[in-house]
């Protein structure tokens, strides 16, 4: 069950049935050792959908680390911010806002920097008109190809890159130092907390927040990732790298993911009667793929 918008959640809070069958089927799985979660978030996220407590087993995602880059050789003083990702209904507001207090630092502590957003998508028109009155630079590159991706960040000389999902890994995979932007679909008051990806627990490369997670408070720890950035960027470059290396190089992940496989005793028939497809999934298939 994703939630893509308000008008899902309430359809998906009625769909009883399906939910049911999600949770047996779950409930099998888990009993067999056969499933694990990219992140803490994830974990958690389907624990309190369905009311479970299973077994807490994450495997980090991983990304392609065959692509080629220049190493990033910063030449100037300036400060040159990232966001990496689309400009989604679900990403819009989070970018919104920490353009928006960037740049009460920007003005209160007389920072030099420069905002860069590699990404595009239908709330860009609708971000462009709310920033008109932003005191720093910010230049829309587009659609970059993944294959493209760590090359352009070090053509920009990226310092810092605010995103979620795999772009955070992209990003300290080729150690810039990268603060994990959670995501929620409505303005909100405030401010959430900000961590740099190396902060976060159980691998958590975003979550969704609600209003109980922001305050006035947490401007404070944006503050301090701008100070950690300004006074330490080589300790924080260094945390980014191990981290990265610690736990989300190839190798590591896919020898965890053997010992997983090799635990598990789940197999097909243990949840095909559990998880039939209903009369309209059927009739769906079959209308649009031809499935029976």
């Amino acid at each position: 069950i994703f939630k893509i918008s308000f008008i899902d959640k309430i359809i998906n809070s009625c769909r009883f049935h399906s939910k049911n069958k999600i949770k047996k089927t779950l409930l099998e799985i888990d009993s067999r050792e056969g499933i694990v979660y990219m992140d803490g978030a994830n974990y958690y996220n389907t624990n309190n959908t369905y009311s479970l407590k299973l077994s807490k087993k994450i495997l980090p995602i991983i990304i392609n680390e065959n692509r080629k880059y220049n190493k990033i050789e910063k030449i100037n003083k300036k400060i040159n911010i990232s966001y990496v990702g689309r400009i989604s209904d679900f990403k819009y507001f989070p970018l919104l806002k920490v353009i928006q207090q960037i740049n009460v630092l920007v003005l209160n502590k007389k920072i030099d920097v420069e905002f860069f957003i590699f990404g595009d998508g239908e709330f860009k028109e609708a971000l462009i008109d709310q920033i008109k009155q932003i005191s720093f630079k910010i230049n829309f590159i587009g659609f970059v190809s993944n294959n493209n991706l760590l090359s352009v960040l070090s053509h920009h000389e990226i310092n810092i890159n605010f995103a979620m999902g795999t772009s955070v890994l992209d990003s300290s995979f080729i150690g810039i130092p990268t603060v994990v932007l959670n995501f929620y679909y409505v303005e909100m008051r405030n401010t959430p907390k900000y961590n740099w990806i190396y902060e976060e627990l159980d691998f958590s490369v975003g979550k969704e927040l609600f209003k109980q997670d922001f305050n006035i408070y947490n401007f404070n720890s944006l503050e301090k990732i701008f100070d950690d950035l300004i006074n330490n960027e080589a300790n924080v470059i260094i945390k980014t790298k191990d981290y990265y290396r610690i736990n989300y190089n190839a190798e590591t992940v896919t020898n965890q993911f053997v010992k997983f496989l090799n635990s598990s005793s789940l197999k097909f028939m243990h949840i095909k009667n559990i998880h039939n497809k209903g009369l309209i999934r059927k009739t769906y298939n079959y209308a649009k793929y031809g499935l029976r």
